[in-house]
């Protein structure tokens, strides 16, 4: 008896030491407030994270966004890019507000033709054309400006948030979405995994010192269980968020 206690006992702790959280974000005033380092200021790239929502608000709701920069968002609860040069929303027309996790990506080449996506579980679903603005802005998540001068604040959770420097293909957004890393990857310039689970700071585990701060947070309640990206589980996405049997192209505009 003794000795299938201190079994348990271990695993319990197992599973604590691996346990992956992400952050809570209530809609009102809180975010992630990150750098503005030379590493970020990017005519091309990619940005990536995992967001459970049941309603995002109403407008649009920033995901990971550098203001005039590049910028992901839930619009209405619909997927989208900004682009604020035109003032435009490259908009999929797909509602993501289902409260089950997705990932969320947006690869993007400035005024490079259809050289931009946007991709849902791993799958594109939008084409377009972006063209990047400038780099004075500092990157936030959870909200679509580094400050709380309006109101574009996320509600949900997000959690494994990438960015690149390059524009990762189709192949790679698909072999990897679901998958943990390790920090060291090429081309990888910010990841914050949430993985803290404590605290009021996210660390990046790359080596660029792309640290973020929570703001306007709890940090006592506002940690939760994140997606595990230890699990493989998901399929991919067809434009209907409840039945990710295979997935459709959406166009371009």
């Amino acid at each position: 008896m003794k000795t299938k206690l201190l079994a348990l006992i271990f695993i319990i702790s197992l599973l604590n030491i691996n346990a992956q959280t992400a952050l809570n974000f209530d809609g009102v005033d809180n975010y992630v407030l990150g750098t503005n380092n030379a590493s970020l200021n990017l005519t091309q790239g990619t940005v990536e994270a995992w967001i459970k929502t049941s309603d995002a608000g109403t407008g649009y709701r920033g995901i990971i966004v550098k203001q005039y920069n590049y910028g992901i968002f839930l619009n209405n609860n619909k997927l989208i890019a900004f682009e604020w040069i035109s003032g435009s929303l490259k908009n999929t027309n797909i509602n993501l507000a289902d409260d089950i996790w997705h990932h969320v990506a947006f690869t993007f080449q400035s005024e490079v033709v259809n050289g931009s996506k946007l991709y849902i579980d791993g799958n594109p679903v939008l084409t377009f054309t972006y063209k990047i603005g400038h780099f004075d802005r500092t990157i936030a998540v959870g909200n679509g400006k580094d400050d709380t001068s309006i109101s574009q604040f996320f509600n949900g959770e997000i959690d494994q948030v990438r960015v690149w420097n390059t524009v990762r293909s189709d192949a790679d957004i698909l072999a990897n979405y679901n998958k943990c890393l390790q920090g060291n990857e090429n081309s990888l310039v910010m990841y914050w995994n949430f993985d803290e689970g404590s605290g009021t700071t996210v660390t990046d585990t790359t080596d660029n010192n792309n640290n973020g701060t929570l703001t306007n947070m709890d940090a006592a309640t506002d940690w939760v269980n994140g997606y595990d990206c230890s699990l493989v589980a998901y399929y991919p996405f067809n434009g209907n968020a409840n039945d990710e049997s295979g997935y459709t192209n959406h166009g371009t505009i």
